[in-house]
């Protein structure tokens, strides 16, 4: 099976890809910088056993603004769409990201699944996500996960009973909260550059 790959930092257009038959796409990246107008993701995996996997971590500080829209259509039997994001908000930045995953009739045997968690880090950031599924065949397995939330009080107070400050226990929960998905990443340059990332954008930040 061939592999394409794609490792974003930023996201300053529409993206479009066509995933055919036996075919894989892996997309990886940490996004740290906003914009303004919404950006569309799109896949459509096009063929019999076509895959896509997305793994995206999204930095946000300051007023960084997300609007991500993310629209994956399966027409192929056995395919496969995992779409895996995480989101650290800090400041008054926020994220609104859709995300629409379809799997066309009589399509057998074929997997879809969306998860995005968002990690609030201050009282002014902001997360909404829309998951939409729209199943038109029996023959599948398809579903979705959603979390906005802030630091646990008990995680902070462990770290905090270990001598590390409060703003410090953020911090490293924040950090391996960011890093939770990149054991998903197959390609292991793509998973090296995820990790790099995360970390120079927690060493900036310290």
């Amino acid at each position: 099976m061939s592999m394409k790959t794609l490792f974003l930092t930023e996201i300053d257009k529409d993206i479009s890809f066509r995933v055919k038959a036996n075919e894989s796409l892996e997309i990886a990246g940490v996004l740290k910088s906003g914009w303004t107008h919404k950006r569309t993701l799109r896949i459509l995996c096009d063929g019999e056993h076509a895959r896509a996997n997305i793994v995206l971590a999204t930095q946000g500080c300051a007023s960084d603004s997300f609007p991500l829209e993310i629209i994956t259509e399966q027409r192929g039997d056995r395919s496969s769409v995992t779409i895996a994001m995480r989101s650290v908000l800090r400041d008054t930045s926020n994220i609104f990201c859709n995300g629409m995953m379809s799997i066309a009739k009589g399509v057998k045997g074929s997997r879809a699944s969306f998860a995005h968690h968002a990690l609030l880090l201050s009282s002014t950031s902001r997360a909404k996500i829309i998951p939409s599924l729209e199943i038109h065949s029996d023959d599948v397995i398809a579903g979705h996960a959603v979390t906005v939330g802030r630091p646990e009080e008990e995680h902070l107070l462990y770290l905090r009973s270990r001598g590390i400050d409060a703003q410090s226990a953020t911090r490293l929960l924040a950090y391996g909260f960011a890093l939770r998905d990149a054991g998903n990443i197959r390609d292991p340059q793509m998973r090296s550059d995820f990790i790099k990332a995360i970390d120079e954008y927690a060493q900036a930040h310290a």
